[in-house]
């Protein structure tokens, strides 16, 4: 209902292009992923420095969260260890490409670290991602959630508790600290 009346599209139209509530919630989903495809591929493939493109990546998993925060939610919860692959949409194996397809992304981008020997060469690359991701998007939630304690707590604006956080997360994978 709150589809209809949000876009001024009768129940039947929507229903003519989505199957079902879960055809909907899953084309959302897909759509957050891959605009932030979009906006991680232009970062990795800029020009700036590690450290830089590393504060870039932050910034945009930041705007996804604030921008598609059903997707970043569905994402983040989303168990597919044991999913029934068979009965899946369509649009749940182009979540799982846009999905994997980030994932390369920050693969290529932490393997281009360690060739500049900005990263330690120790570290296992695959593993990596799914800890930065994950850590990036814990911060991002932190802050979301209890940011005004945070200001008050630290005496610090939430985006100055981001950073350092962002620093602290960088920082266990670089060949030398950032401070």
């Amino acid at each position: 209902d709150d589809i209809c009346r949000l876009s001024d599209y009768s129940r039947r139209t929507i229903y003519a292009y989505y199957a079902g509530k879960e055809d909907i919630l899953g084309h959302i989903v897909r759509n957050g992923l891959m605009r932030l495809e979009q906006n991680l591929q232009i970062i990795v493939d800029g020009e700036a420095g590690f450290v830089d493109k590393f504060f870039a990546i932050c910034d945009a998993m930041a705007d996804y969260q604030r921008n598609f925060p059903q997707s970043a939610e569905s994402v983040n919860t989303m168990q597919t260890a044991h999913t029934d692959m068979a009965s899946q949409p369509p649009v749940f194996f182009q979540i799982m490409e846009a999905g994997n397809a980030i994932n390369r992304l920050l693969f290529h981008y932490l393997e281009d670290g360690k060739q500049s020997n900005a990263v330690r060469k120790e570290i296992e690359t695959e593993k990596s991602v799914y800890i930065l991701w994950s850590s990036v998007t814990s911060l991002l939630s932190l802050v979301a959630n209890k940011g005004s304690f945070l200001e008050e707590r630290f005496q610090t604006s939430a985006e100055e508790f981001l950073h350092y956080g962002y620093k602290q997360i960088i920082n266990s994978i670089l060949e030398f600290r950032i401070e």
